[in-house]
């Protein structure tokens, strides 16, 4: 029993054989995968140097409040 779909077309299979990239596109060039950085690798690079910076911060802050108060507490003895 033959469907409506089993007859082969009267055609040039060589020409569609010969136009395959024109039909379908020309396959673009390969990424090679090892030149690129994953992003959750980038974004915890980026989150650590943040962090990094927001802890040189805070300590320098410490740093100043501790001399601040040194030198408070010479001008109280002075």
């Amino acid at each position: 029993m033959n469907g409506k779909g089993d007859k082969l077309r009267q055609g040039d299979n060589n020409s569609y054989n010969d136009n395959w990239d024109r039909i379908c596109g020309k396959k673009g060039d390969d990424i090679d995968t090892s030149d690129v950085e994953p992003f959750h690798i980038k974004n915890a690079r980026e989150l650590k140097m943040q962090d990094l910076e927001f802890e040189a911060r805070r300590k320098q802050e410490q740093r100043d409040k501790f001399e601040a108060m040194l030198e408070d507490m010479k001008d109280d003895e002075g």
